[in-house]
């Protein structure tokens, strides 16, 4: 089981601050220096979302990555923004870099087989779903199709990754529902990873008893800062396995 940090930024800092040090108040919101705490956690895999590209059209926050080492062996998925060639492009030279894309795959048939035809690729895919069916932008467009069907749907070849985040009215649900992550397991598509739906250290425990059955891992955002749990317990809970952070 894989945990994912997620450095949510909007309006050029992040959503949450990190300690400057242990037992000080203040708290930095610069993108670059979360990156860094979550590698120096033991993080493998980080997830970047990047709220103002997605609302411009283009990556906003790309910089932040010519901090990290070329060589640097951690994962970095980047989200927002990324809707043609020219900013799938921006990453092309970081290797250690993984495009999500969310509206664009959904909404655009053709960026995907754009991407794949100038060996670009793989790609990982963001769902936002509500009562079963698929939004995008932001949750403000519902395209009228199932999250199942979606999945269901999707080609054999260019997606193998799958972020998805199951909400409610109100904003993502607080805690895993066990019949979506079954059915969508049933599918046996891609690696399936729960987004911004994990908020208890018991919620990560439930999480365990889906790994032989597909579920890789979890993105997660808010517990990771407020304390509720930190990457030792996450460890401990994991413990029975070797686990990729």
């Amino acid at each position: 089981m894989r945990l994912v940090p997620i450095v949510e930024i909007k309006q050029g800092i992040t959503e949450f601050g990190i300690p400057e040090r242990q037992g000080m108040s203040a708290r930095i919101k610069n993108p670059t220096l979360h990156i860094r705490h979550w590698i120096d956690q033991g993080a493998k895999s980080i997830f970047l979302k990047d709220n103002d590209g997605a609302v411009i059209g283009k990556p906003q926050h790309s910089k932040q990555l010519d901090y990290l080492d070329s060589k640097t062996k951690e994962r970095i998925y980047y989200c927002g923004g990324i809707r043609d060639l020219r900013s799938v492009r921006i990453f092309e030279q970081r290797k250690y870099t993984k495009i999500v894309s969310a509206t664009s795959l959904i909404e655009n048939k053709k960026f995907l087989r754009n991407i794949l035809a100038n060996n670009i690729g793989p790609v990982a895919l963001w769902i936002d779903s509500l009562d079963g069916f698929v939004y995008t932008k932001n949750m403000t467009h519902a395209i009228g199709k199932r999250t199942i069907d979606l999945v269901r749907s999707l080609p054999e070849f260019g997606i193998d990754e799958i972020f998805f985040c199951n909400h409610t009215e109100n904003g993502p649900m607080a805690h895993p529902d066990r019949d979506t992550i079954e059915n969508l397991l049933d599918l046996d598509i891609v690696d399936l990873y729960l987004a911004d739906n994990v908020s208890t250290k018991e919620d990560l425990k439930m999480l365990t008893q889906y790994e032989k059955h597909g579920l890789v891992g979890a993105a997660v955002k808010a517990p990771l800062y407020d304390g509720t749990f930190s990457m030792e317990e996450v460890r401990s809970i994991f413990q029975h396995e070797t686990v990729n952070f």
